[in-house]
């Protein structure tokens, strides 16, 4: 009998501790926070711009993630079949060898057949483990009135549901609009952002302009609603035009949560009539805290509000001359790949290469060591 008495505190204790710790480790969690982030390049490839893979031209990679020791791809080309490639790409933490393509999921729309041709534009893709589902990005086509949508796809038989549809007061302009995704660093969120500013709230950047923000989404997927929203300015113009008719834009092109407050966010910068050299891609570390939530501000420019603070983590500008091709390319995609022997994480990017219909542009693959380890 007394045995029998003295467990039961001794169990208590143990319920307590136990708890206590689950709590001190969700605490942790929430505060989790990065003050220094640095990327070492690791190396470069280039897939062949006339590469045919099951009769499906290869380009046009707008997005990338990496799941169960396969990379997924998603091509933005609006002709027939939407699409997103399997693929290999075999690394270690001093060298990138190989980019193989492993199969391609053609996505079907909610009735199961193909997607009508110019529909779809297809920016950023995410596996979301919890449900066993991916989530990808769509530009639409707002000159057909075609609303940019956040679809979810089944992986075993590639149909595709929208999940949101951006309204007209949230969508954007014409290519600029629903572009970068992540998956939340909690489970019951996707994030998602937009290209360039609304009419309402600003204009695009320009080589002399920056008061440029644009709008970063946090979706639950519970409620299917917008639950909170951000602004995140965007840097000037990198390359000043050399003409009045050149094109000279910078765009918030991809997102990546790392913590509960923070994000790896990729801008990328054209000018036209620097061949080859048009492109400035700059990787910054984005942090929520303090910033003001927008969701309920109908147009920026008629408002005070606190953006999101960034800070640059690198200008691939500085390690352009250490790849093989020596130019930093049209990146759009960014994922956290496997971790490497040392246990930092990678980071891939990867470039939409527009099918070279406006010049030579590389299917590109960047990748990095992480630093520190998530």
């Amino acid at each position: 009998m007394n045995a029998i008495v003295l467990r039961f505190p001794i169990l208590i204790l143990c319920y307590f501790t136990f708890t206590n710790y689950i709590l001190s480790q969700n605490l942790e969690n929430e505060n989790k926070s990065y003050k220094k982030i640095t990327l070492n390049l690791i190396g470069e490839q280039v897939l062949d711009a006339n590469l045919v893979f099951e009769n499906t031209k290869v380009g046009g990679l707008s997005g990338i993630d990496y799941t169960n020791g396969i990379w997924h791809l998603i091509s933005d080309d609006s002709q027939k079949p939407v699409r997103f490639y399997e693929m290999n790409l075999t690394f270690n933490d001093t060298s990138f060898t190989a980019v193989e393509i492993l199969k391609v999921n053609k996505l079907l729309n909610s009735k199961g057949i193909a997607f009508e041709q110019k529909t779809i534009d297809g920016e950023s893709i995410r596996f979301d483990t919890t449900l066993n589902k991916f989530i990808w990005t769509s530009e639409g086509a707002l000159s057909l009135g075609i609303q940019p949508t956040l679809f979810e796809t089944d992986p075993k038989t590639l149909v595709s549901f929208p999940i949101k549809k951006i309204s007209k007061e949230q969508q954007g302009i014409p290519n600029g609009s629903l572009e970068g995704l992540s998956i939340g660093y909690h489970t019951n969120e996707y994030w998602f952002s937009m290209e360039l500013p609304l009419k309402e709230d600003g204009e695009p950047a320009t080589f002399t302009i920056n008061n440029s923000p644009v709008r970063l989404s946090c979706f639950d997927k519970k409620t299917k609603k917008i639950k909170k929203q951000y602004a995140y300015i965007l840097d000037k113009v990198a390359l000043k035009p050399k003409a009045e008719t050149d094109l000279a834009i910078n765009g918030l092109v991809e997102i990546l949560a790392i913590s509960p407050t923070q994000f790896l966010t990729m801008e990328r910068s054209y000018t036209s009539n620097y061949g080859t050299n048009g492109n400035t891609v700059k990787i910054f570390l984005s942090t929520l805290t303090n910033a003001t939530d927008i969701r309920n501000i109908k147009s920026l420019k008629k408002s005070n509000f606190t953006a999101i603070k960034k800070e640059l983590i690198l200008n691939l500008d500085a390690i352009k001359n250490q790849l093989p091709s020596k130019r930093i390319d049209n990146l759009e995609g960014m994922c956290i790949g496997p971790k490497l022997s040392n246990g930092n994480n990678s980071l891939v990017l990867v470039a939409d290469n527009n099918f070279n219909k406006f010049g030579e542009q590389l299917n590109q693959f960047i990748v990095f060591e992480l630093v520190p380890p998530f």
